[in-house]
């Protein structure tokens, strides 16, 4: 079973409300964070169209806002380089 289905299996049984799925940016792996406790997340690193989980560790809420506003940041700079690359091909 790929992952994407166990995500939609658990979410179809929990509600889904204790669940955040980052996209890494650059890559095709999410980080499924789930919040096992008032201040606790876990952190799963896996690929959707594959089979394996990599548990990362237990995170606070403040390294998870952390977390988040990392990859926010790569997958804006990210936008940023191909919006630029792209005009100096229209350009050039």
């Amino acid at each position: 079973m790929k992952n994407v289905d166990k995500i939609a299996q658990f979410v179809a049984k929990t509600g889904g409300s204790n669940i955040i799925i980052h996209i890494i940016p650059g890559t095709q792996n999410w980080l499924v964070c789930e919040k096992e406790k008032t201040d606790k997340w876990s952190v799963i690193m896996c690929n959707p169209l594959r089979e394996t989980w990599v548990i990362i560790k237990t995170i606070t809420n403040e390294q998870h806002i952390s977390l988040w506003g990392r990859i926010k940041k790569a997958e804006i700079k990210n936008k940023v380089t191909f919006i630029k690359e792209n005009q100096k091909e229209e350009l050039g």
